[in-house]
């Protein structure tokens, strides 16, 4: 097979770097897997091609043989930094081979998160069709073996919740052949470990489930245990050792078994996470309303129920009610108004006296024609 360009970046080293001078030629080993399984070699059945990192000219090819590929059974490429986009394509090619002769895929710590999960899960669902035609043209759950994948290993990437409901929506509805599915060391939370547990009730070929090392909270492991209970499955907790007890497995062995780790001791929900209510708003006892809502709010309750006391800004925590009263009147305002009574009497007062002063006028006009008339009387009588 002609090549331009590179095929292999390097090998991985445990320290996460890459190693690109090696004493073999990693361009001719990968050359010559892609002829053989672009031939379909009978004698190929199993493929690891663990820490090493190909480019992405290589996942292409790859995925193009793996598309009519039918002699391969296993394929390994742990430590091989594929991403998301190198699970898009190699899922591509596995989703397009009719012959499902693949049935163990292990991707482990390679970067995958929750849009290469989605990727899987669209290729299981292309290859496993739990639905098969019967004689009278009716589709009927298939009562023979399954042709789809029995083991996947997606241990050590970054998967989360909504990556988890993709796998077991697909797992619920049109898969019947998975029997190992390790998801050890990624991020499934308890909202992930809910969808597992659905899947876990509805699944009946499903026998092992590796689910430690994974956040998984109490609300997750109740969800996990009443799915258990529902599948006559074995929930088997971890501790922190990982050593467990072969017997009691084997004295309690039942249809499935899923292995968790212990929940550790955490702090109370309302120290490390406070709840929704205590984030958006804080209580009377160390928050307090300004000034301006409280004096507002006062106002309002002296209008509607004058009785009724109010609060003052940051008395919240004494709780002692405050009667509002009306202020008494200041003694100026007393002596003012004293004042401007009197000054009234006084108007009245000038008024009647030059009333009495314009009587007297008239008077004085009247009283020189009698003082006149009386001389004349005296004088005429002497």
């Amino acid at each position: 097979m002609a090549a331009d360009g590179l095929l292999v970046v390097g090998l991985a080293e445990e320290n996460g770097r890459v190693h690109k001078d090696t004493e073999e030629d990693l361009e001719l080993v990968a050359e010559q897997t892609l002829q053989r399984c672009l031939l379909n070699e009978k004698r190929l059945r199993a493929l690891d091609l663990s820490s090493t990192v190909f480019t992405t000219r290589f996942l292409t090819e790859l995925s193009d043989c793996l598309s009519h590929n039918t002699s391969l059974v296993e394929l390994h490429m742990n430590r091989c930094r594929v991403g998301d986009d190198g699970v898009r394509l190699l899922s591509a090619g596995l989703a397009a081979n009719k012959g499902n002769s693949l049935k163990v895929l292990s991707l482990d710590c390679n970067q995958i998160k929750c849009r290469g999960a989605s990727f899987i899960a669209k290729m299981i669902g292309a290859r496993a069709d739990r639905w098969s035609l019967t004689f009278g043209g009716y589709r009927a759950p298939s009562a023979g073996p399954a042709h789809g994948l029995q083991y996947l290993s997606l241990k050590g990437n970054e998967i989360g919740a909504v990556g988890m409901k993709s796998l077991a929506e697909v797992l619920m509805s049109g898969d019947d052949s998975m029997e190992t599915l390790d998801l050890e060391g990624n991020k499934i939370c308890d909202w992930g470990a809910g969808w597992l547990g659905m899947a876990l009730r509805n699944h009946g070929a499903l026998q092992s489930l590796n689910l430690c090392s994974n956040p998984i909270g109490k609300d997750g492991v109740e969800e996990l245990k009443g799915a258990c209970s529902t599948a006559k499955a074995l929930l088997a907790m971890i501790p922190a050792s990982g050593e467990i007890s072969v017997s009691d497995m084997m004295a309690n062995q039942k249809q499935a078994t899923v292995y968790l780790s212990q929940v550790q001791s955490r702090p109370s929900s309302a120290s490390s996470r406070p709840s929704s209510a205590a984030r958006s708003r804080p209580t009377s006892a160390t928050w307090s309303r300004p000034s301006s809502a409280a004096r507002s709010r006062a106002s309002s309750a002296q209008s509607t129920a004058p009785s009724v006391g109010f609060r003052r800004p940051g008395s919240a925590s004494r709780k002692v009610p405050v009667t509002v009263r009306r202020p008494s009147r200041p003694p100026f305002a007393a002596a003012k108004e004293k004042a401007g009574n009197a000054t009234q009497t006084g108007t009245h007062v000038c008024e009647g006296s030059s009333k009495l002063a314009h009587d007297a006028k008239d008077n004085t006009e009247i009283e020189p024609d009698v003082a006149t008339q009386l001389p004349e009387d005296d004088g005429e009588v002497g």
